[in-house]
C-alpha cells in the first residue's frame, strides 16, 4: 500500500471522527447548527490535499482542526448558560 493511499485513510478516518465528535458535543446542548464550522475544518484540508498531496497539506489537517474546535467550543460557551 502507498504512503499517498495510508494518508488518505488516515485523513478519512481522523476526519470522520472528529466530526462525529463535533456532531456528539452539539447535540448534546442542541447547536446542531454549528455543524457547519467543523465541516469547513475538514473539507478544506480534505480539498488542499486531494489538490497537492504532500507534507505540507496533510499538516494543515491538524491546524485547520484544532482551529475550527477553538472556534465551535468558544461559539457553544457563549450559547449556553
Amino acid at each position: 500500500m502507498s504512503t499517498v493511499a495510508v494518508a488518505w485513510f488516515l485523513l478519512l478516518a481522523f476526519s470522520a471522527f472528529n466530526l462525529y465528535t463535533a456532531y456528539r458535543l452539539l447535540k448534546a446542548r442542541n447547536l446542531t447548527n454549528l455543524i457547519w464550522i467543523p465541516v469547513v475544518g475538514t473539507v478544506i484540508p480534505i480539498l488542499l490535499f486531494a489538490w497537492k498531496p504532500g507534507g505540507l497539506t496533510l499538516l494543515s489537517f491538524p491546524v485547520l482542526q484544532s482551529i475550527a474546535f477553538y472556534v465551535l467550543i468558544t461559539i457553544a460557551n457563549r450559547k449556553t448558560p
